[in-house]
């Protein structure tokens, strides 16, 4: 019997989060029967892999090692683990995290009952105290199905890629029809950090049933001295970011997208590739380079030259965006670009 879930969880040095993780999975209330718990071992060099048999051999129906010889970083991961997986519905989870033991029973009943491509849902961030349970885990806003139905309603769909929160390409907050991953065939590109964009972001344009659950079910533990925030602090790594945001834009480009959505994905992209990206450097450094500065602003010029014909940021909605755009209109120095940091990090 096929499970309801394939939930994928990329694991590296995680000896010290895995137990907990794991045992929040093992304890879902829609029952281990219908879950497959993939775990990837991406050359782990503490007791990840043996923590993962012992798991392994107590629920060999439910869980699968797959270890792999070379680190190939989450997204590479989460490829090969695709490919394992039987499950009706997709889930990617990290395996620093917990979760919500109504997790997979809240966004199957959901999934289910409108027939849904995605289901969307909110997370807590931790940082420290993993046993503090708040007392609700309602977001205050109201749960709603979107439907796509034609071009127009998609357009509005991809501007809200700006202006609404549940739309941000992390793959971790959301479930995915398999079949539906399967006729969009998108991937994750592997060996670098930041990839997520590369495969949820194109979802975006095939979706015709989107769900948002207005409830936090997953947790999110950030670690201000863990891997990814020492990798955030490297500027180096951002360099990362442009390079999915440059492997997306072939992408699109190669689907046709670009053509039909043009004013939607630049919109995304000046704020996603230039803006976004400027401001989180602003904020993990106190040192911008001038090479990575000239390089984000080239590559976007690259992507959208016209930019400033855009529909959206000419609307008065957008006013801030539009004028925090004047360092791609002309190339600041450092002093110039120094100046606009307290600006950009509050964008």
């Amino acid at each position: 019997m096929s499970k309801k879930f394939s939930i994928i969880l990329p694991c590296y040095n995680v000896e010290s989060y895995i137990d907990k993780c794991l045992d929040t999975l093992i304890r879902q209330t829609i029952g281990l029967e219908n879950l497959e718990l993939i775990c990837i071992n991406d050359a782990s060099t503490d007791s990840t892999l043996s923590l993962l048999m012992s798991y392994e051999q107590q629920y060999p129906d439910s869980i699968i090692i797959i270890n792999l010889p070379t680190n190939q970083r989450q997204g590479g991961a989460r490829n090969i683990g695709l490919q394992y997986a039987s499950g009706e519905y997709i889930s990617f989870f990290d395996s620093d995290d917990w979760a919500d033991l109504r997790l997979y029973e809240k966004v199957y009943e959901k999934a289910k009952q409108y027939d849904c491509d995605i289901v969307h849902f909110e997370c807590f961030d931790f940082v420290k105290d993993d046993t503090f349970i708040p007392s609700s885990i309602s977001t205050g806003s109201n749960s709603r199905l979107i439907t796509i139905e034609n071009e127009t309603q998609r357009k509005f769909f991809l501007e809200n890629v700006i202006n609404e929160r549940f739309l941000e390409c992390s793959c971790r907050n959301k479930i995915y029809k398999k079949n539906f991953l399967l006729d969009t065939n998108v991937s994750f590109p592997s060996h670098c950090v930041l990839e997520e964009p590369l495969f949820v972001y194109p979802l975006y344009f095939y979706t015709k049933r989107f769900y948002v659950l207005e409830e936090r079910l997953y947790y999110y533990r950030y670690n201000p001295f863990g891997t990814m925030q020492h990798t955030l602090n490297q500027t180096s790594k951002w360099l990362d970011h442009i390079k999915v945001h440059l492997l997306l834009f072939e992408e699109l480009e190669k689907r046709g997208l670009i053509t039909q959505f043009h004013d939607e994905i630049e919109l995304y992209y000046l704020w996603n590739l230039y803006i976004e990206t400027i401001g989180f450097i602003f904020r993990h450094t106190n040192h911008f380079p001038m090479d990575l500065y000239e390089y984000i602003r080239e590559s976007t010029l690259t992507c959208f030259p016209n930019f400033s014909f855009n529909t959206y940021i000419n609307r008065p909605e957008y006013d801030l965006l539009k004028k925090s755009l004047h360092s791609l209109y002309v190339k600041l120095n450092q002093e110039q670009l120094n100046a606009l940091k307290p600006t950009w990090i509050t964008l």
